[in-house]
């Protein structure tokens, strides 16, 4: 299957790298670390994780997103996060003998960079710059999933998937004159689950949101103005 995201030439010239744990690497480093890399372009719904299984290689998203999610044995998901570019997928990696704690499998067309388990834990021990920017990443998911478990606890529907969309903005909203727009391959069931709600409500909330003029499709885009979204967000 011929794919449109194109791979990236190589660590140096990487527009992502900034937000990676590469970022701090001397140059010397960086190309050392840029033999290691292997660079994978995905499918919509090519799985790089599989929850059990002995996780091996650490993932840099390149570009595209890929989902985090659970499966149970009637193939039923729950879809607990996304990775976007910058993000790692497959910490589990630091731990020699480590299992995959979750699954994950691109939504759209996307590239990572997969990088041996090995040779992570070796430049995590090695090279100070690493752990930190390590440590700063999982710091950042811990922090997520706080603010993920305290929306489902004390928030009301609307609310949570308000606060969603506002992240999701946040992360990564391209401007627009009147708002930002976000890439829509992403299902009404995807923003759904992220909020811990049905598809049904969701989908229900989204309609109310149109009318209001809140937010819009345009195409392949979902456009809405964050201040305007914003008091939906509130408990």
């Amino acid at each position: 299957m011929k794919l449109g995201v194109k791979l990236p030439v190589g660590c140096a010239a990487c527009p992502v790298r900034c937000l990676t744990i590469a970022a701090d690497l001397a140059p010397e480093v960086l190309a050392e670390f840029n033999r290691h890399i292997v660079q994978r372009r995905l499918a919509p719904g090519q799985q790089v994780l599989v929850e059990g299984e002995p996780c091996t290689e650490l993932f840099i998203v390149h570009a595209g997103r890929l989902k985090l999610y659970y499966q149970n044995e009637e193939g039923k998901e729950q879809i607990i996060d996304l990775a976007g570019p910058g993000d790692l997928v497959g910490e589990a990696a630091i731990w020699e003998g480590g299992r995959c704690d979750v699954s994950a499998a691109a939504v759209e067309e996307a590239v990572v960079c997969a990088l041996p388990g090995a040779y992570f834990r070796w430049l995590v021990q090695a090279r100070p710059e690493v752990a930190w920017r390590v440590l700063a990443l999982l710091g950042a998911k811990l922090a997520h999933s706080r603010l993920v478990a305290r929306d489902l606890a004390l928030k009301r529907a609307r609310e949570r998937l308000a606060g969603v969309l506002l992240r999701l903005a946040a992360k990564e909203g391209e401007p627009v004159r009147d708002g930002v727009h976000l890439k829509m391959p992403l299902k009404v069931e995807t923003l759904a689950y992220l909020a811990g709600l049905t598809p049904e409500t969701a989908a229900r909330i989204m309609s109310r949101w149109r009318k209001e003029g809140i937010i819009r499709r345009e195409k392949r885009r979902l456009v809405f103005d964050p201040k305007k979204l914003a008091p939906s967000a509130e408990n």
